[in-house]
């Protein structure tokens, strides 16, 4: 028999039990994210500009590899499980400002 989420649930968070599962709650504030250098913070940007990890490399003097390599570190810093996520995560941290399609360009 296959059971449903909130039947899971319902077993797990028992109103009698004096340790129920730990609900999230609403509008907490982002976990603490570490600072970033200048650095950091360019090439961040420019992964979320869309630039590969060669371009990126260009721009900054490094190779593929040196750059894959501080991108991981970055990312591992960040807590971030891939380029995409590290992105979002410093938009939230306010680390990279968040992109508005509505706001007009300078």
């Amino acid at each position: 028999m296959i059971r449903s989420a909130a039947d899971i649930l319902a077993d797990v968070n028992h109103a009698d039990d004096p340790d129920p599962v730990p609900q999230p709650e609403p509008n907490q504030p982002a976990p603490a994210r570490p600072a970033l250098d200048p650095a950091d913070r360019y090439v961040l940007g420019l992964v979320a500009d869309g630039h590969t990890y060669a371009a990126i490399g260009r721009q900054i003097g490094k190779g593929k590899s040196a750059t894959t390599m501080q991108l991981a570190r970055l990312y591992k810093r960040l807590g971030a499980r891939n380029a995409a996520n590290a992105v979002a995560i410093a938009i939230r941290a306010g680390i990279l400002p968040a992109y508005n399609p509505g706001a007009r360009q300078q």
